[in-house]
């Protein structure tokens, strides 16, 4: 009889195959699953070939993918194939975190840092253990969405903030150091939530600044100057009149994890009360700040 692994013990490993121009999406989406690292190791003319990593706590990301490529048009577009899934020992998969995640400066002021790695003078620090909540700064939106925070409190005093979809918390952290005095974090992910937790810890906050809430945003009754939320486009789309409700008047919204094709469409849902101050892009995706005037 084999001997069942002890929970926690092991992770996924997925390999797959996708076209190269498409491998920032399926990437996304991989993330968006509860993947904590995506890594490329081999690219061809017409063919990306790469790994996917998942905490043993996400059931059968194999099939998980599967059902997104079939009803996601972008995804099946982007020839994403899964080649094999398999469970691995944990102790390799923490060794080859400290190989691929490695600090990353993010605009003027911010640092992401794994706990391993020494700290750096001078910067606001953002100290993430890898875990299931999406969120590490590799991923271009979350990029975006950190360039896009810190360009909003240049020069603005933002007491509360709601950030919709924590993840990892990423941009919760980062709007403290930035100068916030709390934040509101939701997420529908309760093991996302707890990591929030302990990354708030390591990045040497007090848990008192940050709430946090397992709902969706319709759950939520207060109002904030600032919302963010780096959500795939087609999603905040469906968010857009909760998002709107969130935010008092003369607040701010940041968007990211749209794509360009998708823009349009996503600002057209805030065109009535917002406008749009700031944007950027990187690769094939966008990022905003809205200022709701109406």
């Amino acid at each position: 009889m084999k001997k069942e692994q002890v929970k926690d013990n092991w992770y996924w490993e997925l390999t797959g195959v996708c076209r190269p121009d498409d491998f920032d999406l399926v990437s996304y989406y991989l993330f968006e699953q509860g993947a904590s690292g995506v890594e490329e190791i081999n690219e061809e003319s017409s063919s990306m070939l790469f790994r996917a990593f998942f905490p043993s706590t996400v059931s059968d990301p194999a099939k998980q993918l599967d059902i997104s490529i079939k009803s996601s048009a972008a995804l099946s577009n982007a020839g994403s194939i899964v080649q094999s899934i398999e469970k691995k020992e944990l102790q390799n998969w923490q060794e080859g975190w400290k190989d691929f995640f490695k600090p990353l400066e993010i605009g003027e002021t911010l640092l992401i840092r794994p706990p391993w790695e020494p700290s750096q003078a001078g910067k606001n620090e953002i100290i993430i253990y890898p875990g299931q909540g999406f969120g590490t700064g590799y991923h271009e939106s979350t990029h975006l969405a950190l360039l896009l925070l810190e360009w909003v409190f240049m020069g603005r005093q933002i007491a509360n903030v709601i950030d919709v979809g924590t993840g990892s918390g990423i941009l919760a952290i980062a709007a403290l150091l930035l100068g916030a005095d709390h934040i509101t974090a939701i997420d529908t992910d309760s093991e996302a939530l707890s990591e929030v937790s302990h990354n708030l810890t390591l990045s040497k906050l007090d848990d008192n600044a940050c709430t946090l809430v397992r709902s969706g945003p319709d759950a939520l009754k207060n109002q904030a100057k600032l919302v963010m939320a780096n959500i795939e486009g087609h999603i905040l789309e469906k968010l857009a009149d909760d998002l709107k409700n969130l935010i008092c008047k003369d607040g701010y919204l940041v968007l990211s994890g749209v794509l360009i094709e998708r823009q349009e469409s996503l600002l057209k849902c805030f065109q009535n009360q917002f406008d749009l101050i700031k944007m950027l892009q990187k690769g094939e995706w966008s990022g905003f700040v809205l200022h709701k005037t109406g």
